[in-house]
């Protein structure tokens, strides 16, 4: 007898859990703002009983519930998961008070999740995509997996907040990034202003500082090649900046392109204008290591195109063949002390009578030779 009332009492359990709602059961958990109850129980409606009404409610219950989370702490997996399976319903995917209220959860569950991809790829193809919060997932992802998600700031690049985001450091490096992929080093101005109109607003580059831009053009590679160009086209680089640029391209390991040809008719232009060179050749003395790379022998041997730039060099801008000389020689005579070593990497290669050597004075070269006897 006692087996046979628990049986009862247990299928009269399972019966009350399969219980089905109806609107009006739902409209009194809405006046009671019973988000949790409510929310488990809002698909019992059938979809023709769906009305106005029901849309409204369930509108503003997930909301309530996703706010609700977000006030208590409630940040898990499971909510993460269940709020998701919402914004899958067109009703609440078209609300925007959800998908908002959805996205903020986000951030927080990002935030303290640090191996949630397939969650963080959920995220991408159901949120509405907020530039600000898109942007505050992306700076907490763990470096080793940014590069796969750049599609997370090309919103807030996009933005008329863009000058914002691209101010800080992680904006700055998701741009670079995504020039370097989109950009070609063979583009020209009006090519480079129309794929970029896809990539980012103009204004963002107004969020580089001087500083910013001198630290990206610091070193002439491929990533830097493709920053001057793009700011070039916005006509964000000044002739200062511009020109110490061309002249560290040429003198490190410039490739035939339009880089190239700027560079090799400013040198002399910068020949005739004495108080202009004078400013670049300033900047050029304060690089770490200096620029050199074009006086280095390979196999005992300079290459026919760098003695051909040498060459103008020592036509057009001879200071700066007469300062890597003279810190050559500081360096080895012990004349001047060099904390950080010596900042012109690539001495003997430019003493060579082949290379720069030839321009400069035996005098010098005699006191080099000497002074590397000592060392």
């Amino acid at each position: 007898m006692r087996q046979s009332f628990c049986f009862i009492l247990s299928l009269l359990s399972l019966q009350a859990l399969a219980l089905t709602y109806t609107l009006a059961d739902l409209r009194v958990l809405y006046s009671e703002k019973s988000y949790n109850e409510y929310m488990k129980h809002h698909l019992d409606v059938r979809p023709s009983k769906r009305d106005f009404e029901w849309k409204k409610m369930t509108r503003e219950m997930a909301t309530a519930q996703a706010d609700e989370f977000i006030k208590k702490d409630q940040v898990t997996r499971e909510n993460f998961n269940l709020l998701t399976k919402y914004i899958e319903n067109k009703n609440l995917k078209a609300y925007a008070f959800y998908t908002l209220a959805y996205s903020k959860f986000a951030r927080l569950y990002f935030k303290k999740c640090n191996n949630c991809i397939k969650d963080l790829e959920r995220y991408i193809s159901h949120s509405a995509r907020y530039p600000d919060i898109d942007f505050d997932i992306y700076k907490n992802l763990n470096n080793s997996i940014k590069s796969n998600y750049d599609n997370l700031v090309k919103a807030p690049l996009k933005s008329n907040d863009s000058i914002y985001y691209c101010k800080e450091e992680q904006g700055q490096k998701a741009l670079v990034k995504i020039l370097v992929d989109e950009i070609g080093r063979e583009d020209t101005k009006d090519t480079i202003v129309k794929k970029s109109k896809d990539i980012f607003n103009p204004d963002c580059l107004n969020g580089f500082s001087k500083e910013d831009i001198h630290a990206l053009l610091d070193k002439a590679d491929y990533t830097s090649e493709i920053i001057y160009l793009t700011f070039r086209a916005f006509e964000k680089i000044d002739d200062i900046t511009s020109d110490t640029y061309l002249m560290t391209y040429l003198l490190t390991s410039p490739k035939p392109g339009p880089i190239m040809n700027m560079a090799w008719n400013q040198i002399e232009m910068l020949s005739a204008n004495y108080k202009k060179r004078m400013k670049i050749f300033d900047n050029l003395k304060k690089q770490y290591p200096l620029s050199g790379e074009i006086f280095e022998r390979k196999n005992g041997k300079v290459a026919e195109k760098s003695k051909i730039i040498i060459k103008r060099f020592a036509e057009n801008f001879p200071e700066y063949l007469n300062f890597y000389g003279e810190t050559c020689l500081n360096f080895y005579s012990g004349k001047v002390k060099f904390a950080r070593g010596n900042p012109a990497l690539h001495c003997d290669d430019f003493m060579a009578e082949e290379v720069a050597g030839k321009w400069m004075s035996d005098t010098v070269r005699l006191k080099y030779s000497g002074a590397k006897k000592i060392n």
